[in-house]
């Protein structure tokens, strides 16, 4: 959702997880913080997320799968980078945004689970 209004702007960060089975994809968590709180958000049913905030600043949104993984970020036409890091069994995606009165920031992040194939 997106805004117009000039009293009480907001910002829309949207986004879409793409490229996971649907047991995997069951298993995503996301949060968005602005540096003091954290939010989780809800991931539906075909890996849609939104979260819409109004205090302008910098805002990191989090994507963790608990397996070994590689992320893609777009956002048509161009892409992104991901800071990706590990943590015990997880990968965990991210990437900050600036707050932009009355606009939306929508990402398809592509995950990929890494599989190890055993040499002999």
């Amino acid at each position: 959702m997106c805004s117009l209004s000039n009293t009480k702007p907001i910002f829309s960060i949207n986004g879409r997880i793409e490229g996971l089975d649907l047991s995997q994809s069951k298993n995503v968590q996301i949060t968005v913080s602005d540096g003091n709180s954290e939010q989780p958000l809800e991931v539906g049913q075909y890996g849609e997320f939104s979260e819409t905030v109004t205090k302008t600043g910098r805002y990191t949104v989090r994507i963790s799968v608990p397996f070994d993984a590689i992320f893609e970020s777009r956002s048509f036409p161009f892409g992104y980078e991901l800071d990706v890091s590990k943590l015990n069994d997880k990968t965990i995606g991210q990437y900050s945004i600036d707050y932009q009165p009355n606009a939306c920031d929508f990402r398809i992040v592509s995950i990929a689970k890494v599989t190890k194939s055993s040499n002999k």
